[in-house]
């Protein structure tokens, strides 16, 4: 595993970043503006970089706005028992979306508060079909949800995946299903923990507590993630900044289903499972 983090800065309010990525020659995207010395200069750099030390710095100091990126190789990838799903497709909102924003109508016992529900009652609306081209996954905005092409849900059912079920997204100015995709509604809750020692919450009450994303390096969980008798499960705990949503795990199985048909659209990390 690498770790990278994406970056991005203006020449004129970062200038000792851009002269430093500029000494060690590493490649950046100019997103032109108003005026060049305005142009948002993005790039990658791996926590292996020579550079990295002095990037750092500069960046906790100058408060650079940068993501964190894991970067698995295909093998760790196949050998992990399981992985966890990153949402990579946006494509769109739920429907109507202010409604959607405010209530999340899709969701049972929506605490406003926290953002965290029970378990999904409604199909999810879309505005139009989605227009993947190559990509055979997607997920909407706000939602941490997974849906895909029904190419993609034919292979499940016959390969015998388990752990999910296919829901309906319905185009809301006809009230039709979608003809191009399906949710892969998953409800399974797993009955193995995260660790998160010290990782930080976004709410804590009596009667939720939300930490805040794991977005650097591998998610740990318990032995019991190595006894689940289904393929697709969520975390029990919850996560998230403002919204809440559950991370999505998938076995190996399903990993190898996805690599061999070479379906495109999410990205699979692989979880540490702790003896």
């Amino acid at each position: 595993m690498k770790i990278r983090h994406r970056v991005t800065i203006t020449e004129s309010k970062d200038p000792e970043v851009f002269a430093l990525i500029s000494q060690y020659c590493i490649s950046f995207k100019r997103t032109p503006l108003f005026k060049p010395e305005q142009d948002l200069i993005t790039f990658v750099v791996s926590e292996d970089d020579e550079v990295w030390g002095k990037l750092e710095r500069l960046i906790k100091e100058n408060h650079v706005p940068s993501i964190v990126q894991n970067d698995f190789s295909k093998k760790e990838i196949l050998q992990a028992a399981w992985c966890r799903v990153r949402l990579v497709n946006h494509v769109g909102y739920p429907q109507p979306e202010d409604e959607w924003l405010s209530t999340k109508f899709t969701y049972a016992d929506f605490d406003r508060e926290s953002g965290i529900f029970s378990h999904q009652v409604e199909d999810f609306r879309i505005k139009q079909e989605p227009q993947l081209k190559n990509k055979h996954f997607m997920d909407l905005t706000w939602p941490h949800e997974m849906f895909a092409q029904k190419e993609v849900i034919e292979k499940l059912q016959a390969a015998g995946i388990t752990g999910w079920t296919p829901r309906n997204v319905i185009i809301h100015n006809t009230g039709k299903p979608s003809k191009e995709i399906l949710q892969i509604a998953v409800s399974k809750i797993t009955d193995a923990s995260a660790i998160l020692n010290n990782h930080p919450t976004s709410t804590s009450n009596s009667s939720a507590t939300k930490y805040m994303p794991h977005v650097r390096g591998t998610l740990k969980f318990t032995h019991e993630l190595l006894s689940e008798p289904v393929d697709i499960v969520l975390s029990k705990e919850w996560f998230g900044d403002r919204t809440a949503f559950r991370e999505i795990l998938v076995s190996q199985k399903v990993t190898k289903l996805i690599i061999e048909n070479k379906w495109n659209g999410l990205a699979l990390e692989p979880v540490d499972i702790m003896s």
